[in-house]
């Protein structure tokens, strides 16, 4: 998958060009291999499930709600969202009948993916990923902003440019054949929705569950910290007039 930046990326680049991006709280561990409470925990189930969680970061309650997808070709379609106790989350696409390993997070055949909606924008830190068969553990991360936590993510049978457009930046996390904790994002985007899929950049051997993600809450910036972030999103603005354009792209299948 590759991402376009709109003008919250170049924001949030800015904010991070002059040290300022948005300050955390605290973080706290969002368990996805503790299943208490939660239903359909078989390896097949109804596709468009969603998973409820809440969790307190230092004194906000945040809620979110996770759901499990794949792409089909250049189509977005719902799956079965798994809960595996120890493990965490995993995928059921439509091709798949629950066998291992067809009930991870893999790019075998269809490129599944799992979307966390959050009530609030919030900066992940880290995601747990637990590893499959020997499988790779290599992960993209993406963010945006859809403001679609009460409405849900109406994205079943609908092309991958309607999950591009509420999408700002993502990362690239490469890991071996073990399970891991996917550090990145040293810079604290943000946002309200963010995307955990295999890389699709050597198709066919990653495959993992979603563990955990740590989660932080953006801090309120000081007046004078909204002047120095102004100054840093001018000065990268200008930074960027003066080099070439740099590639953009689409959500990448293959």
């Amino acid at each position: 998958m590759a991402f376009r930046f709109g003008f919250r990326g170049l924001m949030a680049l800015a904010l991070a060009a002059c040290g300022l991006a948005a300050p955390a709280q605290a973080a706290t561990l969002l368990d996805f291999g503790n299943t208490s409470g939660q239903s359909n925990l078989g390896t097949t189930g109804p596709n468009g499930n969603v998973r409820n969680y809440t969790l307190n970061v230092a004194g906000t309650v945040v809620n979110v709600k996770v759901t499990g997808w794949s792409i089909n070709g250049s189509t977005i379609q719902n799956g079965f969202l798994g809960a595996y106790s120890g493990w965490g989350l995993g995928v059921t696409n439509r091709d798949e009948g629950g066998s291992s390993p067809g009930h991870s997070i893999d790019d075998s055949g269809r490129l599944d993916f799992v979307a966390l909606q959050f009530d609030r924008e919030v900066i992940i830190s880290a995601f747990g990923l637990t590893a499959v068969s020997g499988n790779d553990t290599d992960a993209s991360f993406y963010f945006g902003t859809s403001g679609l936590f009460n409405a849900g993510l109406a994205l079943h049978n609908t092309s991958v440019g309607a999950l591009n457009a509420l999408l700002d930046g993502g990362f690239n996390s490469m890991g071996g054949t073990s399970s891991r904790t996917a550090s990145f994002n040293s810079g604290g985007m943000a946002g309200d929705l963010w995307i955990v899929t295999p890389y699709a950049g050597d198709k066919g051997v990653d495959l993992f569950k979603l563990r955990s993600a740590m989660v932080d809450v953006p801090a309120v910036p000081e007046p004078s910290t909204w002047l120095m972030m102004l100054i840093g999103f001018f000065a990268t603005g200008a930074a960027m007039r003066q080099r070439p354009a740099r590639a953009t792209g689409s959500l990448r299948t293959a």
